[in-house]
């Protein structure tokens, strides 16, 4: 049996609306149109960047906490202060402080 399509709801159908009303704008309504959509994608742009920004920076606390977590590990183990600055980048002052 075949499927019935609601033009009003498909999506499809939805899109092809949607592009018809922006080809029939006058030329003052595309460019509000054109600006606004810019105005729209920029606000995404920054949006993303953001987060990005975020988690990047997110990672970079989380792999730090996990050195440090690694030196105070080693350091109650005995390892020396200097072999595990050594191997895991932090200072010995970081280490000491632990």
């Amino acid at each position: 049996m075949a499927k019935f399509i609601n033009p009003f709801t498909d999506v499809g159908f939805k899109r092809i609306s949607e592009i018809a009303e922006v080809a029939s704008l006058n030329k003052d309504e595309r460019r509000k149109y054109d600006a606004s959509l810019k105005s729209y994608r920029d606000t995404l742009a920054v949006m993303e960047g953001q987060y990005l920004e975020g988690e990047l920076k997110g990672r970079a606390e989380g792999e730090i906490n996990e050195r440090m977590r690694n030196a105070k590990n080693l350091k109650e183990n005995g390892v020396p202060i200097d072999l595990i600055a050594k191997s895991l980048g932090l200072t010995q002052a970081e280490i000491e402080s632990l």
